[in-house]
């Protein structure tokens, strides 16, 4: 196997593996109406390049194709070199189409179904690797032929590997001619044939400027058909463009370029196939994109309503964790004096209540302290089952239903516009958010209590670092530590030493009022910190618990649509890169095997 060979096959390959990814894709539902379309669209393609693959190393099927009047049958008798057809230049006379080809070619290998079309077998140099196919006439009117002419000429045309498009000075500008001329020139190799030449003016320049707009250097040959089947009848060489197309038939379009062509025409039906699947993808795209970004802002929206009460519930039980806080930051300092204040200022009540038992002188009094106890003790058990009922709250969605039927509401008109499925937004779907709520609560409530451990495990940790300890430590034994040199001092130096008198009583009051205030300033300022870390963190935590709720639970459904879309959109963009690529490998092959180009 040599190179050549070689590298045909990997095309081919490529080819067979690009087909086998289109193929998946379209099998692959979106729940969106383009790509529904593009589907169904992608499933006909496919058929017909089924068709065309099957049918890579048979003859190539040479259809003729124009206008009533314009010389099909009297062009393929002149190629044939003898008259096969029946012509008739005033009236259509091809009411169904004509297979022209060798005894012994069996025509249901072409895909041609031999009910719907008359067939003609005769031998012929030209009919040696091609069939012709006389077309019947796309531009007469319903009531001048048979009502399913223009269907079964649709139904012959994709079956065509090469078009000879005939027309006249007459005929050249139709309307019908050219609409089912553009439906049918993918996957096909075109030509153009002016007949008549002995009797129309040439309009091969000005036909060639409208056809431009749709086939890239569109080739066009003048062809005198009945003058061409006369002299070869005569015995005589026909010259000019018959010599031409009688060699394009023969020679460029031979039994040794039936692969490229056939391959070049399935690319080329690929290429169109894909370009129109994708334009559609890409016009309707900026509703999907809307889709998305109304999602977006009502799920912000959703998420900024459901955090501000559950910071507003979680906020209720802050001194509680406050409290916490403080035990677990005191509990890692151990001993040292701030640590030990913070400690009295948690259990003061505990210390006043111990000091009044001590000084109680009757049942009475005992009882009233005993009674104050108790009511602190209660006090803090209800602050407890208050927070654990918050909880219990947070669990429960937190947004009232105004507020989710209009997200409903704007998501469900973005999504129509879209053209995605209806059933993606129901009302039915915030009863069921309401009925997954009960299913999920325990878990999200153990969610939400160990991250409220976490959290304030979290800042502890960040309050007991050693410069935050060494600070407050400082600031308070630097204080105690003026107050006990100034006494000492006093004691020591200014009276025994120097005779002076004791420190009066005026200067202890102050001291110790001032020692008090410094003390609380110090416990309020470190406390203080440790509520603004604990309300950030609750922010937090409230804004993360909300995104918990909403994340997988409103629109869940039209969100994995919208993802389903993106992906199949991105799997179509890379079929076509890879076809571009394809196509490009195709031109250069065919360009190093001087195969003409398709127009």
């Amino acid at each position: 196997m040599n190179n050549r060979e070689l590298a045909q096959l990997q095309l081919l390959a490529s080819i067979d593996e690009l087909v086998e990814r289109l193929t998946d894709w379209s099998d692959t539902p979106v729940p969106w109406q383009p790509a529904r379309a593009a589907r169904a669209l992608t499933r006909r393609l496919l058929d017909r390049i089924d068709r065309l693959r099957l049918r890579i190393e048979s003859p190539l099927v040479v259809a003729v194709f124009g206008g009533s009047g314009t010389g099909k049958s009297t062009l393929i008798n002149a190629l044939v070199g003898h008259e096969c057809t029946t012509s008739g230049r005033q009236r259509p006379t091809t009411k169904q189409p004509i297979v022209v080809t060798t005894p012994d070619l069996d025509l249901e290998s072409l895909g041609i179904p031999t009910d719907d079309v008359e067939t003609v077998r005769v031998e012929s140099p030209v009919l040696k690797d091609i069939v012709l196919i006389d077309c019947p006439d796309p531009d007469t009117t319903e009531t001048e032929i048979e009502p399913d002419q223009l269907d079964r000429l649709r139904r012959i045309l994709p079956l065509c590997d090469v078009l000879l498009c005939t027309s006249t000075q007459q005929k050249y500008r139709s309307a019908r001619v050219g609409e089912v001329l553009a439906a049918a020139a993918t996957g096909c190799r075109v030509f153009f044939v002016q007949t008549h030449a002995h009797i129309d003016e040439d309009i091969r320049d000005d036909w060639g400027r409208q056809l431009a707009e749709q086939f890239d250097s569109p080739e066009i040959l003048l062809i005198d058909s009945e003058n061409a089947l006369q002299q070869q009848q005569a015995g005589r060489r026909v010259g000019g463009d018959f010599a031409r197309l009688e060699h394009l038939l023969t020679s460029r379009l031979a039994a040794s370029a039936r692969l490229q062509i056939r391959r070049a025409n399935l690319v080329d039906l690929l290429e169109d196939g894909l370009a129109s699947c994708r334009a559609e993808f890409d016009a309707a795209w900026p509703a999907i994109e809307a889709v998305e970004e109304a999602l977006k802002q009502q799920r912000e929206r959703l998420v900024g309503v459901l955090a501000a009460r559950l910071a507003e519930e979680l906020d209720a039980s802050r001194y509680l964790w406050e409290r916490r806080l403080v035990e677990g930051v005191t509990s890692d300092w151990g001993f040292s004096p701030f640590s030990g204040l913070l400690r009295l200022g948690q259990g003061l009540g505990g210390l006043l209540t111990s000091a009044s038992l001590l000084r109680a002188r009757s049942s009475a009094q005992l009882a009233l302290l005993g009674a104050w106890q108790g009511g602190r003790w209660l006090t803090s058990r209800s602050q407890r089952r208050d927070a654990d009922e918050r909880f219990e709250r947070v669990a429960d969605l937190g947004i009232d239903d105004a507020a989710l039927h209009e997200s409903q509401l704007v998501i469900s008109g973005f999504s129509e516009s879209a053209g995605m499925d209806p059933d993606l937004v129901q009302v039915q779907a915030v009863e069921k958010l309401r009925q997954d709520a009960a299913s999920i609560q325990q878990g999200f409530l153990d969610d939400a209590r160990s991250r409220i451990d976490t959290v304030i495990e979290t800042q502890a940790r960040r309050s007991r670092g050693w410069p935050i300890r060494l600070l407050y430590e400082f600031l308070l034994t630097a204080f105690v530590g003026f107050l006990l040199y100034r006494i000492g001092h006093n004691f020591f130096y200014d009276t025994l030493i120097n005779g002076q008198p004791f420190l009066p009583l005026e200067f202890y009051l102050p001291a110790t009022a001032f020692l008090l205030l410094w003390a609380a300033l110090l416990v309020m300022a470190f406390t203080s910190r440790l509520r603004r870390g604990l309300q950030q963190a609750i922010a937090e935590l409230a804004d993360n618990l909300a995104h918990h709720r909403i994340t997988g639970g409103l629109f869940s459904e039209l969100e994995d649509g919208c993802r389903a879309t993106i992906r199949s959109r991105e799997r179509l963009v890379s079929l076509h890169e890879d076809l571009g690529r394809i196509r490009a490998n195709l031109a250069s092959a065919e360009t190093a095997d001087d195969v003409i180009q398709a127009p």
